[in-house]
C-alpha cells in the first residue's frame, strides 16, 4: 500500500526472501515455541543472507512464543497473520525487520525482551524496522513490571527507502501501548493509517518513544479519531527539515 502523496514515513513494502531460506518454516499455519521460561539459550537462526528468515509461517495464522534467541534477515515473519510473544530476556533480531506480521485481520505483538532491526551490510541504505504489522493490530512493548522492553531500528535507509528506520510500524489503524523503549533512527513509532498510542501507562514514567524525525507519528484515518496519551517521554533529535516529537496527521474529507 502506498501513500498518495509523499510523507516522511511512507514505505509500505517488504522484501520476500529470494533464496527461500528459513531456519523454521510452517507451510500452513501453526505454533512455534522457542525455549521456555527456564530455557533461555534456545536458538533459531538463519541470517546467512539478508533475505533469510528465522521463523516463517505461511498460508494460515501463526503463533510464536520466544524465550530464547531468534535471528534472521527477517527474525520472525508471519505471512498470514497471527501473534508473537517475546519473553522477558528473549531477543529477536532481523537485518531488514525484526518481526513482521502480514495480515488483513487483527495481529498482535507483545514484547517483554528485545526486538532489533539492525540493517545489513549486504544492502547498505535499505533501512530497517523493529516490529511491523502490515495491517491492523496491537503492539504492546513491556508491562508495568517490565519497563526494560526494547524495540529498535538501527538503520534509517536512503533514497527510496528513506522512510524506513522505524522502531514500530503499524500499516493500518492500530494500537500501541509502550512501557519500555521504542526507538528508530527515523521514527520511534508509526501508526500509518491512524490509531491510538499510549506511552507510559500505569506509572511507567521511564517509557520512551524516540526518533530523529518523529518520536511518534499517527497518520490520517477517514472514520476514526486518533489519540496520543503520554505519561513518559516522546523525543526527537535534530534532523534537517520540518519535524516534531509527535504528530497526528489530520483527516482530509
Amino acid at each position: 500500500m502506498a501513500a498518495a502523496a509523499p510523507s516522511p514515513i511512507s514505505a509500505r513494502s517488504w522484501r520476500r526472501g529470494t533464496d527461500g531460506g528459513a531456519a523454521v518454516l510452517l507451510g500452513n499455519g501453526g505454533n512455534v515455541t522457542n525455549g521456555a521460561p527456564n530455557v533461555t539459550t534456545a536458538l533459531i537462526k538463519d541470517d546467512t543472507f539478508a533475505t533469510d528468515i528465522g521463523i516463517e509461517v505461511n498460508n494460515a495464522a501463526g503463533t510464536v512464543a520466544n524465550y530464547g534467541i531468534v535471528s534472521g534477515g527477517y527474525g520472525i515473519f508471519l505471512r498470514a497473520g497471527g501473534a508473537v510473544t517475546n519473553a522477558n530476556g528473549a531477543s529477536v533480531t532481523g537485518q531488514y525487520e525484526g518481526i513482521i506480521v502480514s495480515t488483513t485481520s487483527t495481529a498482535s505483538v507483545t514484547n517483554l525482551g528485545m526486538v532489533l532491526g539492525i540493517g545489513t551490510a549486504r544492502n547498505t541504505g535499505a533501512g530497517s524496522v523493529g516490529v511491523r504489522l502490515a495491517g491492523n493490530g496491537t503492539v504492546i512493548n513491556g508491562s508495568n513490571a517490565v519497563t526494560t522492553a526494547t524495540i529498535q531500528a538501527d538503520e534509517r535507509g536512503s533514497g527510496g527507502t528513506l522512510a524506513r528506520g522505524l522502531g514500530i510500524d503499524i500499516d493500518s489503524f492500530g494500537t500501541l501501548v509502550n512501557y519500555g523503549t521504542a526507538r528508530g533512527t527515523r521514527v520511534g513509532a508509526e501508526l500509518f493509517a491512524g490509531g491510538n498510542a499510549t506511552n507510559g501507562p500505569g506509572g511507567a514514567r521511564s517509557a520512551l518513544l524516540a526518533g530523529s524525525y518523529f518520536g511518534v507519528y499517527i497518520g490520517a484515518s477517514a472514520t476514526i479519531a486518533s489519540a496520543i496519551t503520554n505519561f513518559g517521554a516522546i523525543t526527537r533529535s535534530a534532523l534537517a527539515g520540518s519535524a516534531s516529537a509527535s504528530r497526528i496527521r489530520q483527516t482530509t474529507q
